[in-house]
């Protein structure tokens, strides 16, 4: 975990350092492209196929979900100071248990084991 919050931590100075002389849409676009290479060596590693046989329209729907939610992070990260942004991005958990209640009607027991 906290190499985990590192990697975060770094990636969103390097958004703001890297926003004057980029676009915001060419830096997500470069961190898809950093993270696609990684996996692509992880699955040539481990010898699994690229396209899964599948579930491919969950899979195109991850995507956009994912790209829509680095699009955001990154938009917080240039717009909003640094810290506000982080602590909205870690405030992320609490935002999708609201709108799940919300939205879908779910509801969160009040005694968790």
């Amino acid at each position: 975990m906290s190499a985990s919050s590192l990697g975060f931590a770094v990636m969103a100075a390097l958004v703001k350092l890297l926003s004057s002389q980029l676009g915001h849409y060419w830096l997500v676009l470069l961190r898809a492209g950093i993270t696609a290479l990684v996996f692509l060596v992880v699955l040539l590693v481990l010898r699994r196929p690229l396209i899964p046989r599948k579930g491919m329209g969950l899979l195109i729907f991850r995507g956009l979900a994912g790209f829509g939610g680095i699009a955001c992070l990154f938009y917080g990260a240039i717009h909003l100071p640094l810290a506000v942004a982080t602590l909205l991005n870690w405030c992320s958990l609490l935002f999708v248990i609201v709108f799940s209640g919300a939205f879908l009607g779910e509801r969160v027991p009040a005694r968790r084991s």
